[in-house]
């Protein structure tokens, strides 16, 4: 690192990279940390206790500083999940869902191994080459009690790069036996798609007669080389037939959680709506929480009746959301209980995806409507036939809004782009959409003749319709128009024109494009446009070139008609370029721009 603290070899230095002197941090760390913890416990699941020890404020914050400089050097392998920034134990159990085998190991006291020494050796090493002075010092900060302490903000990141090796060599293990491997924390997981009897022995054994689990000699030989044991009270093989279980979730088609955990959060819910939040905290405390109540904890308790328990109920079902997704239907109604709760009822929670990504368009220039529909990470799609004459400067002739309660809440969507050879247009969804679930992108590639599909749209749309939703199946494919399309035998009716076709997993494949004006039979070119012609428009020069033009256009940046050039973001535009709707950063007022004729001949 080329940044000083990596490798200080003076205290001060040290001290004051972390805003203090050096008597202020050898203070916090010799002659030991003990003073500068406090200690707790909380229960386990085989009912043992865990021990806590939790920095006080001034040596927290300082872990924090370092901590945060260490993330910034750790690269995570692909199959690590803890303490990982976009990474979870979410994202660690889809690693292994749907397998015919699941198998479970756990690491022994796994902060507990990683002591003074090893922490020492780390920082000593690329790409840190801390001093050994500076080394020790650092390491002193970072343990207690002689070893990575279960609590500490640095504690995550160390063990992980101390992991380094090992989840690489664990990683080809798995690779060597055709098998997925991740880990989290102390958690270790290989799943497998292969008979029992075909199991690798390398990663584990059973016993024909009794059916005991062993952990295999080349697993547990690298594990050991690392340092660390297994706890061979928690090596456990789980097949299709029994609850297959990583980091507490389900795997076995999809991820779900315990039923008992889903129905003790609408039981607490169900006590909060009939006897209110403080009966129903207090119900709670002393009959179900098993985790000890921490002192903040219980300041909040005496102070604010009610508030820890509504927490607790919110934090259950924000978990219920995180491992089964935000349209499952358990945790919508989970989350419409709590909108109850609370007093204030979000009926959003009570409705489809089709009544809530997809929306209509009025144009109000030629008094025409059509339908749009939100789509993930990219924005309201419609048909460019549907918002005819729209541009970045009278979006405002073109409401948008969602069928219910929301025709006195209409918007004006910006534009972004829009393409008349695939009659495709991208609108810039407002920022009260934000929480709106949008629709999913398919993959249209395997598409074929006799696929059933489902139109969405608002066909004769008046008020308090609701979308029309009709189910077909592909009859043909053909190029009209100059557009490859898909021909279903369901009706597409004008003001359908812009919806979504979903699959059967609800993802949008196609948008639906032409058909009948009336549903009386006149034509059977009912027709849609295979998504990909979307993904063919998005990455695209012009439509990124688009982008950028309408995030310019927002801001109305200052331009003066006698300048070749105007700053934004501070950056130099093109105004030439602009004024013709292209975006051309140049390096100075000099430079000239390479898109059109350069400054000098302009200036000559």
């Amino acid at each position: 690192m080329d940044d000083p603290f990596s490798i200080l070899p003076l205290q001060e230095q040290i001290a004051e990279k972390f805003g203090c002197d050096y008597k202020q941090l050898s203070s916090l760390i010799y002659p030991n940390t003990n003073k500068s913890y406090k200690n707790f416990s909380i229960p386990k699941k085989n009912g043992e206790r865990r021990i806590i020890n939790a920095p006080k404020v001034i040596l927290l914050r300082i872990q924090q500083t370092f901590a945060k400089e260490l993330s910034t050097i750790y690269t995570p392998r692909k199959g690590t999940h803890g303490f990982i920034k976009e990474r979870s134990i979410v994202t660690n159990a889809e690693k292994h869902v749907n397998k015919k085998y699941v198998f479970n190991i756990d690491l022994k006291d796994f902060f507990g191994s990683i002591h003074f020494g090893r922490v020492r050796n780390l920082l000593r090493s690329d790409p840190f080459n801390y001093s050994y002075a500076g080394a020790t010092i650092l390491a002193q900060i970072c343990c207690h009690n002689g070893a990575l302490p279960q609590g500490a903000p640095t504690s995550p990141v160390i063990s992980n790069m101390i992991c380094w090796k090992l989840d690489a060599q664990l990683q080809q293990l798995a690779h060597e036996n055709r098998c997925t491997y991740s880990r989290y924390a102390d958690d270790i997981t290989f799943s497998f798609n292969v008979p029992k009897g075909k199991l690798p022995s390398q990663i584990l054994r059973v016993n024909s007669k009794s059916e005991e689990v062993l952990v295999g000699n080349g697993l547990a030989k690298i594990i050991e080389e690392h340092g660390f044991q297994i706890n061979e009270q928690k090596v456990r093989l789980q097949g299709r037939t029994q609850r297959q279980e990583v980091t507490g979730i389900t795997v076995n088609r999809g991820l779900n959680l315990k039923r008992s955990f889903i129905r003790q959060t609408a039981s607490m819910l169900h006590a909060w709506k009939k006897h209110g939040v403080i009966a129903a905290e207090k119900e709670y405390i002393e009959k179900y929480r098993t985790k000890t109540i921490k002192e903040w904890q219980e300041e909040v308790l005496a102070k604010k009746p009610g508030v820890f328990f509504s927490a607790v109920v919110k934090g259950r079902i924000n978990y219920i959301k995180m491992v089964k997704g935000r349209t499952d239907p358990v945790y919508r109604k989970l989350a419409y209980q709590q909108s109850e709760a609370l007093g204030n009822p979000n009926k959003d929670f009570q409705r489809s995806l089709e009544q809530l990504s997809t929306f209509v368009i009025d144009n109000l220039i030629d008094d025409s409507q059509g339908t749009g529909f939100l789509l993930e990470d990219v924005g309201l799609i419609t048909n460019a036939h549907v918002v005819l004459g729209m541009d970045h400067e009278n979006h405002i002739c073109y409401d948008t809004y969602r069928h219910y309660d929301e025709q006195q809440l209409k918007k004006n969507c910006p534009f972004i782009y829009a393409s008349k050879k695939h009659d495709i247009a991208i609108l810039k969804p407002v920022d009260d959409w934000k929480n709106i679930i949008p629709y999913k992108m398919g993959v249209d590639k395997y598409l074929k003749t006799g696929d059933e599909v489902t139109v969405v749209g608002f066909p004769g749309f008046s008020p308090e319709s609701t979308p029309h939703i009709c189910k077909g199946r592909i009859t043909s494919r053909k190029k009209l128009f100059g557009v490859q399309a898909w021909i279903i035998n369901a009706p597409i009716n004008h003001g359908c024109s812009g919806g979504p076709i979903l699959n059967s997993h609800r993802e949008v494949i196609g948008i639906a494009t032409f058909g009948e004006k009336y549903h009386d039979g006149s034509t059977e070119l009912n027709g849609f446009i295979p998504i990909s012609a979307l993904e063919e428009v998005i990455t695209s020069p012009e439509y990124l070139n688009a982008v950028l033009y309408a995030d310019i256009f927002k801001e109305n940046p200052t331009i003066d008609k006698n300048d070749n050039f105007f700053k934004h973001d501070d950056k130099n535009y093109c105004r030439t370029c602009y004024e013709s709707k292209i975006v051309s950063e140049i390096a100075d007022e000099k430079s000239g721009c390479s898109s059109c004729q350069p400054y000098q001949e302009i200036t000559d």
